[in-house]
């Protein structure tokens, strides 16, 4: 060995382990199907094929030696985020069968994607009720200050009523739960309009007639736009 190799000096730095830009995809389609709550077994038959493809081509990494520590490293990881999402869609299938009682045909989505556009739609629901409250509150307190508040609250019902409808409501008329909660937003809102007519008088006495107003209308325009 000469002197030059003996401290390094003859050798080439080695350059950055740069994994196939198959390995990014892949993780970025596993990470998306993690931030799911009901992954979708279509999609993850799809991720296990391709993770497949990967792994094979970081075997050949793994086989020409240089960089064999870090393409292993990346396959660990792969593999990691691979078992989560197979665990998360095992429990979901178990839970599935429970609660359905009868037969699932496991690469069947139908019923995990309902329970997962219907747990979506119940979130914002539940977001409508909450400000239906508060505005209900706003209404029979009549406190001076609340006018903006009561706009602001009222924009933002509109604005979810409007997201309900839009993602839900219209895309799946013919799911019965979906339509319930339709048939109670109708029932809420319309309450609403009848509660700010109804204390009128005593709104426009605590300087709150202009906001009112201004509620009720956009309310009838969301109660519009959700009996069309």
């Amino acid at each position: 060995m000469g002197i030059a190799d003996l401290f390094g000096f003859g050798k080439k730095d080695k350059k950055p382990f740069r994994a196939p830009r198959e390995v990014a995809a892949l993780r970025t389609r596993i990470e998306s199907e993690l931030r799911e709550n009901f992954p979708n077994i279509a999609r993850y038959q799809e991720i296990v094929r391709e993770a497949g493809l990967v792994h094979a081509m970081l075997n050949d990494i793994v086989l020409q030696k240089e960089y064999a520590e870090e393409a292993g490293r990346t396959q660990n990881e792969l593999n990691k985020k691979l078992d989560t999402l197979t665990t998360k869609i095992k429990n979901n299938v178990r839970e599935a069968k429970q609660e359905s009682g009868q037969d699932y045909v496991e690469n069947n989505m139908e019923y995990l994607e309902r329970k997962n556009y219907r747990n979506k739609a119940k979130t914002l629901y539940t977001e409508l009720l909450t400000l239906h409250e508060r505005i209900m509150a706003y209404c029979s307190e009549g406190r001076q200050d609340s006018g903006r508040a009561l706009e602001s609250a009222t924009a933002e019902l509109t604005q979810i009523s409007s997201s309900l409808n839009t993602h839900f409501f219209k895309v799946y008329s013919k799911d019965r739960e979906i339509q319930g909660m339709r048939e109670q937003s109708l029932v809420k809102i319309s309450g609403l309009i009848h509660t700010l007519e109804e204390n009128n008088a005593r709104l426009e006495v605590n300087g709150l007639a202009a906001a009112a107003r201004t509620s009720a209308q956009n309310l009838a325009e969301a109660l519009k736009a959700l009996s069309a």
